[in-house]
């Protein structure tokens, strides 16, 4: 019993003492209570081992072993607290060794809110030394644009753990006003004066200045209607405001020419002198090391030009001349590659661009791009526009858009005795020049003898190039006397014209036609074809004449070859004589499908008359309009009646040019649609190249509104136009038909292979489908199924009939059409 009882002693000793050194150094009531207890305990023990009783102790103990186990139990509470403490003590040391580049400052302030403890970064983020801190109140510091005035106060932090953020400005020692948040805990006892103020103060200049610049963005973005309207201003609009942001001296804006020969300045923004300058030229040879770094990276981060290996050629002459001393580029991308660049000049200090800026300057150069793409959009637009209603040698109106006026002037003349002629001119001697003198001068013959047609037009008329060397005067206001006076006025200015060849003068003359709209031409076909009868009739009777239509005097014209086809044509039309013929599409990949294209018919007695022999002749007298309805008004009655037992047929129907911006004809779409309870996606509209890329806007305008019904687009003769890669990125079609011509000779022309190869890649970047026409044999549609073509179309896949062939699949390994050719 007496080596447990001096163990226990012992404990109780130790115990004492650490409880004595913990509440010498922290005195807290803790230790305090521990410090009594062990206290008494040790007193006990030493009256024990006197053996003496003293009652108000509890005299001796029959045993040792209970008050051996309280010893050593209030030990282990001694060294938890002393670990508790020690972390403490190392959490303090940690505040004063954190890096002054985490932004961050730790305090601790007296309950009246004076600075007790500070780390020694405050240094680094404030200025001033932690030791000048000290015993100053903590209001001293707050900044005069501060929300926060004063700390919260106890109440507002009281509760375990309980804490408080609060946004704060802080005064700086060289007198900047810094954003930071406050972190803020309220800890510690009453007793002994312990409680304590724990403060954490975080920078966010970065976080601030970060909303700064994305705030600039937005506000850019939100005016980016304005700014790509009106380019000019944009860019000074964009340069004033970033540079105000980015705080630097200026902005500028450069884009490459051309050939990439210069870097030309476009936006010059001087934000000390408030100036806008342009026009200084950089050549890039000059700078092979800058133009590489542009092409390669995002931005350009310069914070040490004289050390950057990227500016070292602008460190000659460029970044001297104006006083730079960091500079932040951006280079400016359009469709993927480099076209210029924005430079963010810093003048007089050294300064350090961090990544909130470098992505500033990124952002910034990505808007002016939208702006000069959105400009370059503008300006293609415009030209396709004016393409839209403009010939582009003679820049007299083009036939489709003469057509449409011509339509709008003869519905407008609904009174009893209509005043409205049409002229059909054709230059007698454009051959002779074009066959002579080459296609060059022919092209300044139709040019010169436009201006000539303009000279003579009279007020309120309508003049237009037909196509070739035909002309067509609409007059108003005119009846056929003076349609008649006119057309000669024509004939005899040309007549007067002398063109100048070269080596020889070309005397110029002209055959003439001229109807006018009376009963016997009660439309704007009729009318049209008159002439046109007219000055064949001219040219004819021995060319440099004038003739003028009358049915009834000479009823042997009506034989006509172009007014014959006007007439049978309409004849069709009015009697119902058109027929639907249908050509499989089959899916080379070996799926099986049931997909036909409808091709269209003119019935005649027992003929059967192919598209090119009527089409154009419907075309030149604005009958396409009408066909356009029919041949849709019959194909999806057709479709929905053969859905009952075939759901996944589809059809490809032709529309004409005519079918761009033809409200009516897209009304008879939806609701044939509507009332034959069709699926949309079952049709498949196809728009040939050509007029796709003439009619451009109208065109994207009429495939957005039908595809919102759901209906599918092919773009057919892919490859005809010289720009068909540019364009098919701007058309939202589904599917691609590339241009028969380079498929007839596929397996002998290797360079028609390759043409091909370029349009399926190209197509299936852009997630097009792939259709091609004129498979005429295995060997073709198999080489084409190898090169990734989706569908084929041709005699040796299924030839026209008047009913859709059944649904088949082919074998990829041993593809044989069940309809073979």
């Amino acid at each position: 019993m007496g080596a447990v009882l001096l163990t226990s002693i012992l404990i109780r000793l130790i115990g004492l003492g650490l409880s004595l050194w913990f509440f010498v150094r922290d005195r807290r009531w803790p230790i305090l209570f521990l410090t009594a207890l062990l206290g008494l305990m040790a007193t006990r023990q030493a009256l024990t081992l006197a053996e003496l009783s003293v009652p108000w102790l509890g005299g001796p103990w029959p045993s040792e072993l209970p008050g051996l186990a309280v010893s050593v139990l209030v030990l282990v509470i001694v060294v938890v607290y002393a670990r508790i403490l020690r972390e403490d003590l190392r959490q303090y040391f940690f505040w004063n060794n954190v890096p002054r580049e985490t932004g961050f400052v730790f305090a601790d302030l007296d309950p009246d809110r004076t600075i007790r403890r500070l780390t020694a970064n405050a240094e680094g983020l404030l200025g001033y030394r932690s030791e000048d801190l000290i015993g100053q109140p903590f209001r001293t510091l707050l900044a005069t644009d501060s929300a926060l005035t004063e700390l919260p106060g106890p109440e507002h932090l009281a509760g375990p753990g309980a804490g408080h953020r609060t946004e704060a400005r802080l005064r700086t020692a060289d007198g900047r006003s810094l954003p930071v948040w406050l972190f803020v805990r309220y800890l510690g006892n009453p007793l002994r004066g312990r409680r304590h103020y724990s403060l954490v103060i975080a920078d966010r200049s970065s976080e601030v200045r970060s909303r700064e610049l994305q705030e600039t963005i937005a506000d850019l973005a939100r005016e980016a209607e304005d700014i790509i309207a009106n380019e000019g201003w944009g860019l000074v609009h964009i340069a004033e405001r970033a540079a105000e942001a980015l705080d630097v001296a200026r902005v500028t804006i450069w884009w490459y020419s051309p050939d990439h020969r210069f870097l030309r300045c476009a936006e010059s923004f001087d934000r000390r002198s408030g100036r806008h300058t342009a026009g200084e030229l950089l050549e890039t040879a000059d700078f092979p090391d800058y133009i590489r770094a542009l092409e390669g990276e995002r931005t350009l981060a310069v914070d040490d030009p004289a050390n950057d290996p990227r500016v070292r050629e602008l460190n000659a002459d460029y970044l001297p001349a104006h006083g730079i001393t960091a500079l932040l580029d951006a280079p400016l991308l359009i469709e993927g590659k480099v076209a210029g660049v924005v430079g963010f000049e810093h003048m007089r200090s050294a300064r350090r661009w961090t990544e909130v800026e470098t992505a500033f300057a990124g952002s910034i150069a990505d808007l002016v791009a939208l702006a000069r793409t959105a400009a370059m959009h503008r300006a293609r637009a415009e030209q396709l526009a004016h393409q839209a209603f403009q010939d582009p040698l003679t820049g007299l109106m083009n036939w489709q858009y003469l057509q449409d006026r011509l339509h709008q002037a003869v519905a407008a003349e609904d009174g009893d005795t209509p005043q409205l002629v049409l002229l059909y001119i054709d230059l007698d001697q454009f051959r002779y020049v074009n066959d002579t003198l080459g296609h060059t001068a022919g092209d300044r013959l139709l040019e010169e003898a436009a201006k000539e047609l303009v000279a003579i037009q009279p007020p309120g008329s309508l003049l237009g190039r037909v196509g070739g060397d035909e002309f067509v005067l609409i007059g108003r206001g005119l009846n056929l006397a003076a349609g008649r006076e006119l057309a000669e006025s024509v004939r005899e200015r040309l007549t007067h014209f002398a063109f100048d060849g070269g080596d020889s003068n070309v005397t110029l003359s002209a055959s003439v036609g001229v109807a006018a709209l009376d009963d016997t031409t009660a439309s704007a076909g009729d009318l049209l074809a008159g002439a046109d009868l007219a000055c064949s009739q001219a040219k004819e009777a021995g060319r440099n004449q004038v003739a003028v239509y009358r049915p009834s005097e000479a009823p042997e014209a009506l034989m006509s070859e172009r007014l014959a086809m006007f007439h049978r044509i309409r004849s069709a039309l009015d009697d119902d004589q058109f027929r639907l013929v249908f050509q499989p599409i089959v899916d080379l990949t070996g799926r099986q499908g049931d997909f036909h294209e409808v091709l269209l018919r003119m019935r005649e007695g027992d003929a059967l008359l192919s598209p090119a022999e009527f089409l154009p002749t419907a075309e030149r007298f604005s009958l396409m309009g009408e066909i356009d309805r029919w041949v849709v008004r019959n194909a999806i009655a057709l479709l929905a009646q053969w859905h009952l037992d075939r759901p996944d047929m589809a059809f490809s129907i032709n529309l004409s040019a005519r079918a761009f911006g033809d409200q009516a004809l897209f009304e008879e779409i939806r609701g044939r649609i509507a009332d034959h309870g069709l699926r949309p996606d079952a049709l498949v509209f196809e728009i040939t190249e050509t007029e796709a890329i003439a009619n451009l806007a109208e065109a994207k305008t009429m495939i957005w509104t039908l595809k919102e019904l759901g209906c599918r687009f092919s773009l057919d003769d892919f490859g005809s136009g010289f720009a068909s890669f540019a364009y098919l990125r701007e058309l939202p079609v589904d599917m691609v038909k590339i241009d028969g011509k380079f498929v007839r000779d596929l397996e002998t022309s290797s360079l028609d292979q390759a043409i091909v190869r370029a349009l399926v890649d190209i197509a299936q970047s852009l997630g097009k489908e792939v259709v091609a026409e004129f498979v005429e044999d295995a060997v073709t549609r198999d080489r084409l199924a190898r090169m990734g073509v989706h569908f084929g179309q041709g005699f040796h896949l299924g030839r026209p009939a008047s009913e859709p062939a059944p649904a088949l699949a082919l074998d990829p390994t041993d593809q044989r059409s069940a309809a073979g050719g």
